[in-house]
């Protein structure tokens, strides 16, 4: 799986699997961990149904055994709650992980990098939801915890900072939002040539924030230069 031979990986998940077991022990854990990383595998191959029905079944597995206040029951949701939105149920997802954040909070406190991954979940489900004002705190605090733990120029880092820059385009702060995408753009600029998944993203978004302040011809330039990169993921 690791090495990306996921037909593979499934094979040999395929042929481990067996009944899980309705109470803890080590190899129930076994098993919920082989279809966890069976979960993974068709998420990344596109088949989300069964991403998601996988999911779902584990989620339902930790929350009988060992109740919601566990770690593992925490994470599970938050990629259920992923699966969800991969099918437009942002809603549904959002309810889930603002349902779920302050158990987060509780058992790891306000500046774990677990905590900011499950804020800025919940905060793209609100924006994918058109709730920006709502989003935004989430975005700022979840890139607050990730510059202090992963790094300023960590790749996910510079990814939330775009999200906090759209918002603020979104939310009538264009030209600091805008300045904020020109700053993050070009830490990406200098880790990897501004070529990876994640910057992509942010320029699409800078792009399209471009579009809605009418610079029509800077977002031009961009989408030219989101189009030569994207060959490269053809």
């Amino acid at each position: 799986y690791n090495n990306g031979d996921l037909e593979a990986a499934e094979k040999v998940i395929l042929a481990a699997q067996r009944p899980i077991a309705d109470g803890a022990g080590i190899e129930a854990e076994r098993q919920i961990d082989l279809r966890n990383t069976m979960g993974r595998i068709y998420n990344a191959s596109g088949r989300h149904t069964e991403a998601l029905e996988v999911r779902k079944k584990i989620m339902d597995w930790y929350l009988r055994v060992h109740g919601p206040n566990y770690m593992r029951t925490l994470s599970v949701q938050s990629n259920y709650a992923v699966s969800l939105s991969q099918f437009d149920r942002d809603g549904e997802a959002a309810e889930l992980l603002q349902r779920t954040l302050p158990t987060r909070l509780k058992l790891l406190g306000p500046a774990h990098v677990e905590v900011g991954v499950h804020q800025v979940n919940l905060a793209t489900s609100l924006r994918l939801l058109g709730q920006f004002a709502q989003a935004r705190p989430l975005f700022v605090e979840g890139a607050r915890i990730f510059r202090e733990k992963l790094g300023p120029d960590n790749m996910r880092t510079l990814l939330v900072e775009a999200y906090v820059a759209d918002v603020q385009t979104r939310l009538g702060e264009v030209e600091a939002g805008l300045e904020r995408f020109r700053t993050t753009l070009a830490a990406f600029q200098r880790i990897d040539q501004g070529r990876s998944r994640w910057a992509l993203l942010a320029r699409n978004d800078y792009a399209q924030a471009l579009v809605r302040a009418g610079q029509l011809e800077r977002a031009g330039s961009q989408y030219t230069l989101i189009d030569e990169d994207r060959e490269q993921f053809a």
